[in-house]
């Protein structure tokens, strides 16, 4: 196997510009860099059909996939990376099941070339991070599409608003979605959000209604099973 050249190396190594790099999808902390930048990076220093990603599929799930690969130089560098893995859903928001597959190639493309040292900067988190604009969906042209709340935002934020006893769930709303920072948040639907909200509140009343807290037991059961089997009712602070 060959080695690369110290002036190829350098070349390999130069930073990129500020809007190279994006937040990572799922790790806000994280920085990385996009695929479109990567992909000219190796075009500019091997050339165009100068190299090669191979993979192959590893794991492949109707909600997730994975693959395997590695980056292959041609003549005369003679020279390939350590296999790599890279992976993504296949399900959600705004995707589909060729997404899934795309980006994990992607994904796995990214983690070859580290290995070149291209964004080496980035990975070692010297590269400062990306500015992101902490606001929430307004409808003026061109901005994105409002996302639907998920299962996993709507529970959450049904439960803080019961824990703090808030009334104005649209204003609630607006302000959580605001402060979030990742564009799960920042592009969520607000007005299906508060409707969610409202349904949540409605079946929690139904149940509020429907049960009742047994002061000996101090189990929930249903009012109906409470009157039926209880001999205290008459004494019972619930009733």
């Amino acid at each position: 196997m060959g080695i690369i050249p110290d002036d190829v190396r350098a070349k390999l190594r130069e930073p990129f510009p500020p809007e190279a790099i994006k937040p990572h999808p799922t790790k806000t902390y994280l920085s990385t860099i996009k695929a479109i930048y990567i992909t000219e990076r190796l075009n500019d220093v091997f050339g165009i059909g100068g190299w090669t990603l191979t993979h192959e599929i590893v794991s492949d799930s109707p909600e997730y996939v994975s693959v395997r690969g590695r980056i292959i130089l041609n003549e005369p560098y003679d020279f390939q990376t350590l296999d790599q893995y890279g992976g993504h859903v296949k399900t959600g928001t705004n995707t589909e099941p060729a997404d899934g597959y795309k980006s994990s190639v992607t994904d796995c493309l990214s983690k070859c070339a580290s290995y070149l040292e291209i964004g080496i900067d980035i990975f070692k988190g010297l590269a400062a991070p990306p500015k992101t604009e902490n606001k929430s969906f307004s409808k003026e042209p061109g901005n994105q599409k409002p996302n639907a709340p998920s299962e996993k935002q709507i529970k959450m934020v049904f439960a803080k608003m019961i824990e703090a006893k808030i009334e104005d769930k649209e204003a609630f709303c607006k302000e959580i979605t605001s402060k979030k920072a990742s564009s799960d948040w920042v592009y969520t639907d607000i007005n299906l959000l508060v409707k969610k909200i409202e349904e949540y509140t409605a079946m929690q009343k139904e149940i509020d209604y429907k049960y009742v807290k047994c002061p000996d037991s101090g189990d929930k059961v249903e009012k109906d099973y409470c009157a039926e089997t209880c001999g205290n009712r008459t004494g019972c602070p619930e009733w």
